[in-house]
């Protein structure tokens, strides 16, 4: 009998690990917390100027970008070699990023300031602020722009194709100076023949610090649809991120990610597994 619950304990252990399918690790994910390297290693302007790196400007005062110079000129990076699968109807990539806002944007378009663009892009060098250029070498990218407006802590947030906007605003999104956010958007390829994506995005509200329990301002799983457009049935998309030109909206940047989504272990695996190191720790003190 012993020896068949000790068997027992060890097959739930087992069984509960094995609940955690499905997991996927982002293709990057940096901090910025090392050097400036964490940007330029990472990261190419294609023709455009890379942020100032600080040691102070991230969340919790550790490594960021300094956002506030990016009065005079766009600031756009993109990862320079990873890239992810996105050539099939309900392929998911996920790009996101934490943000810190300025306590008074400077407004270049008429009371609206541009916080911070996030991308896809079909090419590690497609300039992020340029039309379709090419061929031979056309160059595509699609994302969601953060914008401010006319009115003090309100923002919007507008679908971009290439240097475009493309469907219909968002509005009413009242963000803080005092705190850090993530903005997380979602890119799901929801026809591959027909070239549709749909954009999702998520803002959350972690504190002043960046490091506190989130809070959900803003989610949207379709806040845009884009059909038409090249980068569905693509195997090698990457991304990217801009500061726009005259956008003083945008007090500093960390925390980037791209790739596929990340899935949480169910809970009932995480019970299993529980369950079954419980069985088998207690089998083995007897």
């Amino acid at each position: 009998m012993l020896a068949r619950a000790k068997g027992t304990g060890l097959a739930l252990a087992i069984v509960g690990i094995a609940g955690f399918t499905g997991a996927a690790n982002a293709a990057l994910v940096t901090d910025f917390n090392t050097s400036s390297a964490d940007l330029t290693g990472n990261f190419a302007g294609n023709a455009q100027t890379l942020p100032n790196w600080s040691s102070t400007a991230g969340v919790n005062g550790t490594g960021g970008l300094v956002g506030t110079n990016a009065t005079t000129n766009n600031q756009a990076v993109q990862i320079g070699g990873t890239s992810e699968d996105f050539s099939s109807t309900g392929a998911v990539l996920v790009v996101s990023g934490f943000l810190n806002l300025q306590a008074t944007p400077f407004n270049n378009n008429a009371g609206d300031a541009r916080a911070l663009d996030m991308y896809i892009a079909n090419g590690s060098d497609t300039n992020l602020s340029a039309g379709v250029t090419g061929p031979p070498n056309p160059n595509y990218y699609a994302g969601i722009r953060l914008n401010s407006t006319s009115t003090l802590g309100s923002y919007r947030l507008v679908g971009r194709f290439n240097n475009a906007n493309t469907g219909t605003d968002i509005t009413g999104i009242v963000l803080s100076s005092d705190d850090w956010y993530k903005m997380e958007i979602t890119f799901t390829d929801s026809d591959a023949v027909l070239g549709s994506i749909t954009m999702g995005v998520t803002i959350d509200d972690y504190g002043p610090t960046g490091t506190s329990s989130p809070v959900s301002v803003y989610s949207n799983a379709s806040a845009f649809t884009i059909t038409s457009i090249p980068l569905t049935g693509d195997s090698s998309i990457y991304s990217g991120f801009r500061f726009p030109r005259g956008s003083n909206a945008l007090e500093a940047f960390d925390n980037f990610s791209f790739g596929p989504p990340v899935t949480a272990p169910e809970p009932a695996s995480l019970s299993l597994l529980a369950v079954g190191m419980g069985a088998f720790v207690g089998r083995r003190r007897r």
